[in-house]
């Protein structure tokens, strides 16, 4: 197996890892962000709305991973994502006790 060989292998195995993992995570974040908005609702269907939307986000993240120019530039992206919803997760977590 040659260098190159390994390193596309790499690229890809990484490009999996943040399509799955990045994505679940950012997915679930987004759906706790929406039901912090259905909070006041009291409704069921919002939530289960919620969770529809965040399969399509889920389907939009493993889109944008495989379809961006570097492996680097789509797990930062999601990373940066990532940190955004928990910071806002902790600001409203702040602000609703």
């Amino acid at each position: 197996m040659a260098k190159n060989d390994k390193t596309q292998t790499l690229r890809v195995i990484t490009r999996i890892l943040t399509a799955f993992v990045g994505g679940f995570i950012l997915t679930n974040q987004f759906a706790i962000l929406i039901s912090y908005q259905a909070q006041e609702a009291k409704n069921v269907d919002s939530i289960v709305g919620a969770m529809m939307l965040s399969f399509i986000l889920y389907a939009l993240i493993i889109i944008y991973v495989f379809a961006s120019k570097s492996t680097t530039r789509a797990l930062l992206s999601i990373s940066a994502l990532c940190s955004a919803c928990f910071a806002l997760m902790a600001y409203l977590e702040w602000v609703f006790r």
